[in-house]
C-alpha cells in the first residue's frame, strides 16, 4: 500500500474529493461537502483542505465545525479570491473572541466586517458573531450583567447561522428566568427539552421557583436520565426525593 502507485493514487483521489468538496459547498449542499472533505483530509492535511473543510462544516451546521476553525485560527487560509482576503480578518477576530473576556470587543470587530463578506466568507461570519456572541453573553450573564447579555443574545439570534440555534434560545430563556419571567422561560424551555438536556435542569429550576416542586423533580430526574452535566443535579434530586419520596 505504500508504493509510490499507491502513493499517487492516494493523492489523486484526496484531490479529487477535495475538488468535489468544493463543487458541493458552491452547490450550497454543505453536508456532502463536510464528508468529501472529510475524506479528502485523512491523506491530505494541508492547510487548504483543512481550510476548507472548517468552512464547509461551518456551512453545514456541523457542532464540530466550531472546533474545526479553532485548528486553522491563526493561519492564512488559501480561500479562492474574494475568500482569501475576507476570511483572514474574520478568523482573527473569531479566535480572539473565544476568550471570553474578549468577546465584545471580538464582536465589534466581526460586526464591522459585515457588509464586506460574500460567498463562504460570509457564512463564517455569521457563525463566528453567532458563537462570539454567546461567549460574551455567558461572560455578561456570569459577572450579573443581565442587559449586556441579553444584547448579545439577540445579535447572536439575529446571525443568520446554522449552528448554536437551540443554544441561543436556550440561553435567552435562562436569562428571561434570572429576571423572574418565569412563564415565557417554562415556555421555550419545554420546546427545547428534547434537544438539550440542560434545558431539562433549567425547567426544574423554573417549576421550583413557580411553587411547582414535584414538576422541577420530574423535569431534573428527565435531565439525569438525558446525561445533563451538572454537578449539583444529583443533590438536587435527592432532596425533592427525601420530601416527596423516589
Amino acid at each position: 500500500g505504500n508504493s509510490p502507485l499507491a502513493q499517487r493514487h492516494k493523492a489523486a483521489l484526496a484531490k479529487a474529493r477535495h475538488a468535489a468538496g468544493i463543487a458541493a459547498l458552491r452547490a450550497g449542499n454543505g453536508q456532502r461537502a463536510v464528508e468529501l472533505l472529510k475524506a479528502a483530509v485523512k491523506d491530505d492535511q494541508s492547510l487548504a483542505t483543512r481550510c476548507d473543510l472548517a468552512i464547509a462544516s461551518v456551512a453545514a451546521g456541523d457542532p464540530n465545525a466550531v472546533n474545526l476553525l479553532k485548528t486553522i485560527t491563526g493561519q492564512s487560509c488559501p480561500f479562492p479570491p474574494p475568500a482569501d482576503t475576507q476570511a483572514a480578518p474574520i478568523l482573527v477576530a473569531f479566535s480572539e473572541g473565544l476568550n471570553p473576556r474578549r468577546a465584545g470587543k471580538s464582536l465589534d470587530k466581526l460586526t464591522a466586517l459585515g457588509g464586506k463578506s460574500t460567498g463562504p466568507a460570509a457564512v463564517l461570519l455569521n457563525t463566528s458573531i453567532r458563537v462570539v456572541a454567546l461567549e460574551a453573553a455567558r461572560e455578561a450573564f456570569n459577572t450579573g450583567q443581565l442587559a449586556a447579555a441579553r444584547r448579545y443574545l439577540t445579535q447572536a439570534r439575529n446571525a443568520n447561522a446554522r449552528v448554536g440555534n437551540d443554544e441561543v434560545l436556550h440561553n435567552l430563556a435562562a436569562l428571561d428566568l434570572a429576571e423572574g419571567k418565569v412563564d415565557a422561560a417554562i415556555a421555550q424551555l419545554d420546546k427545547l427539552a428534547g434537544k438539550l438536556p440542560e434545558a431539562l435542569v433549567n425547567l426544574g429550576i423554573a417549576y421550583d421557583r413557580k411553587g411547582e416542586p414535584q414538576k422541577a423533580l420530574d423535569a431534573w430526574r428527565r435531565a439525569k436520565r438525558a446525561g445533563a452535566r451538572f454537578a449539583p443535579l444529583n443533590d438536587w434530586i435527592e432532596s425533592k426525593e427525601r420530601i416527596y419520596g423516589p
